[in-house]
């Protein structure tokens, strides 16, 4: 078909190259990690952390999340489900404790995804932990 009666739509489009993904900043900060004194990359060091409790808190869940990530991708949504399970079928009333630990999970989670959250978003995981706050206490209470 010739070029006139072609839809424009359907016209090949020139693109442009690709921009290289390594620039002679990055392979000059790579010669400067190695010689930080802390240890540390200098990516991990320059990272803006929040003011307060709220930085600190960044700073320590680093390593945890790092090491989260490493796990195989089902392993830490199905140990939370085993743990919720536990704590709601098992029949001692003090197995309500092992709501405890998906909270804190969930609790921290929810903690440094915060800032990043909509509204519905602080709502729903805000009501989750405190419905497993909840069903621990109404389990060891014996009311559950």
């Amino acid at each position: 078909m010739p070029e006139s009666k072609r839809h424009p739509a359907r016209r090949p489009t020139q693109r442009s190259a690709k921009p290289s993904h390594k620039s002679a900043q990055s392979t000059s900060g790579s010669a400067k990690a190695g010689s930080s004194k802390s240890g540390q990359s200098k990516s991990a060091s320059s990272k803006a952390y929040a003011p307060g409790w709220r930085g600190s808190l960044e700073r320590a869940s680093v390593g945890p999340l790092f090491f989260l990530n490493s796990l195989p991708r089902l392993l830490v949504p199905l140990m939370l489900g085993v743990l919720m399970i536990m704590g709601l079928a098992l029949p001692w009333h003090w197995t309500g404790i092992f709501l405890l630990i998906p909270a804190a999970f969930l609790g921290w989670l929810m903690v440094l995804s915060w800032p990043l959250l909509s509204t519905a978003g602080k709502l729903a995981r805000a009501g989750a932990v405190i419905g497993l706050i909840i069903g621990c206490v109404l389990r060891v209470t014996g009311h559950l």
